[in-house]
């Protein structure tokens, strides 16, 4: 097969996907002032999840059709916007940029190298070979050609019951974002390479907010440092069951959810903080099952994170329009869900009753624990991630007393949490559960942890303002 056939359609669907992101990140007052490198990753997600979203919101709620008629005018419509900011306002003023220690300089500089060597490896490959991975060609690519069979959310073939449609309920944000991307790019309903590459973009989208993310809290040199512990972890990049190779949702849905903490949780964020990172957690929402719960997690950690902090009254429009986005995204979720009947669904928990969630805490999650620590030291997913992480959490733990420190580790505890308690509650065979979903699960979880270990390897000095204990 050649790769000059997709290659075209991509550019031009990753490129109106990037242009809707920088504009949605104009109208942030905390990304905007970014350079545009910064503003890159932080783009691709923005985009994605806008244009996933209002596609998916179109078709369900205002019954619109799936056509470049109407998915055009809803990629140009933050473009306009932004457009329209720029005219009635002043420029932005950048905050004067502190020089690169030469040490910085040559770390960012390999960082950025290996950045785009990977990327183009992943697209390259993407384009070359068709979806191969399990769940991508029996959830995610089929349910988008019925979507755009259909040119609706809303296709005969989920709300069928007669019809053999594995996961008819699980949500669909990526398959629209597939099916957007192809229509405006004319791209072929038979070659899925195409949709290959749009996941591969996740990998760079993902350490570039990081990095950002990171920076803001701990400084460009323990940024730079947890970005290459991530990014010298296969599993983000290489594998395709649940990495940027392959075509599971697990790291979109770890982008949207952790971007959109890490955006809530920003010094001094505001109402247009909390609505960008709204959009993010609702594109979480509507990506897997687990991003609701995770979306609910994350606005928690984020008002806990304000009240310890007494920052109360000032997170308050950040924390009620996140939400408020969020929350409009599980009423269309759920309005969606609502027609489609349930079947072909390889449900793992059985019960929600407290006596079974406690049998199995106590059953279960010792063999858990014993199976994920074994998946954990295989190094040809995970590399030393598992030995550097805890390592350095551990040596900077005096630098965890931060303030900006807990939401982040509430987050992540939340999560484990919650993952515990599916484990605990699920009737699946122990370590059959555990492989096929643990590592999935770690790359939910990266965000926000390789946010925290920057934090600890923040070499500044510490001064009253940024422990917790002193605000």
């Amino acid at each position: 097969m050649s790769v000059v056939v997709p290659l075209v359609p991509l550019l031009v669907a990753a490129s109106l996907v990037s242009a809707s992101g920088l504009a949605l990140a104009d109208l942030v007052p905390a990304l905007r002032r970014n350079g545009l490198l910064r503003r890159l990753g932080w783009a691709w997600l923005l985009g994605c999840a806008w244009w996933g979203a209002s596609a998916f919101a179109a078709s369900h709620v205002l019954h619109l059709p799936l056509r470049r008629g109407v998915l055009l005018p809803l990629a140009l419509l933050p473009i306009a916007a932004a457009l329209a900011r720029r005219l009635t306002s002043a420029a932005p003023e950048r905050p004067a940029k502190e020089p690169l220690r030469p040490f910085e300089g040559i770390l960012l500089a390999l960082l950025l190298a290996f950045g785009v060597f990977v990327t183009l490896s992943l697209l390259a490959h993407g384009l070359a070979i068709p979806v191969s991975d399990w769940d991508g060609k029996m959830t995610w690519v089929a349910q988008a050609r019925f979507i755009r069979g259909a040119r609706s959310v809303d296709a005969p073939a989920l709300r069928d019951p007669a019809a053999w449609i594995t996961h008819p309920q699980y949500p669909v944000l990526m398959p629209v974002l597939q099916v957007a991307a192809q229509e405006i790019a004319d791209a072929p309903w038979e070659d899925d390479r195409f949709v290959r590459a749009l996941y591969a973009l996740f990998w760079p989208a993902f350490l570039l907010v990081l990095h950002d993310a990171a920076a803001r809290r701990a400084g460009r040199l323990a940024a730079s440092a947890a970005v290459l512990v991530a990014a010298m972890a296969p599993m983000f990049a290489f594998s395709q069951h649940g990495g940027a190779a392959g075509t599971y949702s697990d790291l979109p849905l770890a982008c949207f959810w952790g971007g959109g903490l890490l955006l809530l949780t920003v010094e001094g964020a505001g109402l247009a903080e909390g609505l960008a990172a709204g959009l993010l957690l609702g594109a979480a929402v509507l990506t897997k099952n687990e991003g609701l719960p995770l979306a609910a997690i994350a606005l928690a950690a984020a008002g806990a994170g304000a009240f310890a902090g007494g920052r109360r009254r000032a997170a308050l429009p950040a924390l009620l329009a996140a939400a408020g986005v969020a929350g409009a995204s599980a009423l269309v979720l759920v309005s969606w869900r609502s027609a489609i009947p349930p079947r072909y669904d390889e449900g793992q928990v059985e019960s929600y009753a407290l006596a079974v969630l406690l049998h199995g805490v106590a059953t279960r999650l010792p063999a858990a624990a014993r199976a994920s620590g074994r998946l954990m030291a295989d190094r040809a997913e995970w590399g030393l991630t598992w030995i550097a992480v805890p390592l350095g959490l551990v040596l900077g733990a005096r630098k965890l007393r931060r303030r900006e420190a807990l939401p982040l580790g509430i987050a992540i505890l939340g999560a484990l949490c919650l993952y515990a308690a599916a484990y605990a509650l699920s009737g699946w065979p122990v370590d059959t559960l555990v492989f096929t979903t643990w590592d999935r699960l770690l790359v939910q979880i990266a965000l926000p942890l390789f946010a925290l270990l920057a934090l600890a390897l923040d070499p500044r000095p510490d001064s009253p303002q940024r422990i917790a204990a002193s605000s």
